[in-house]
């Protein structure tokens, strides 16, 4: 095609991608199941290391390696299926067990994750 052409698609392509833009300024964002968790997560480590004589560097550092960790450890996974008339309260039961155990798994980890990154710090002469 003419090169002019190609310039004014392109240009009205931006004007329109930008129009899209402002607009969806208005669009309300909800943060994630699993951000709300880091966020809350992130606060209680951060009351737990401010009422101690921790250094700056060495709560940075903790709350760094425990929000890879996390990260690391979250897991989602969308789930959908046809359930048999009269089971599905039993289904029902048997996911929020499991939701709970994998819960319950994943808070171990993470907290064996925490003290091995406080050994390392102490270690490293953050504290």
């Amino acid at each position: 095609g003419n090169p002019s052409n190609n310039y004014y698609e392109a240009e009205g392509l931006i004007n329109m991608l930008l129009s899209v833009r402002g607009s969806m300024s208005k669009i309300i964002e909800f943060t994630t199941k699993s951000v709300r968790e880091w966020a809350s997560t992130e606060s209680t480590l951060r009351d737990i290391l401010d009422n101690t004589l921790a250094s700056e560097e060495f709560k940075s550092e903790i709350i760094a390696k425990m929000k890879v960790a996390y990260e690391e450890h979250d897991f989602t996974h969308p789930l959908s299926f046809s359930v048999p008339e009269g089971s599905a309260s039993e289904i029902s039961h048997a996911l929020s067990e499991f939701n709970a155990a994998l819960q319950k798994h994943n808070s171990g980890l993470l907290i064996s994750k925490l003290k091995l990154e406080l050994e390392l710090a102490i270690a490293k002469g953050l504290l």
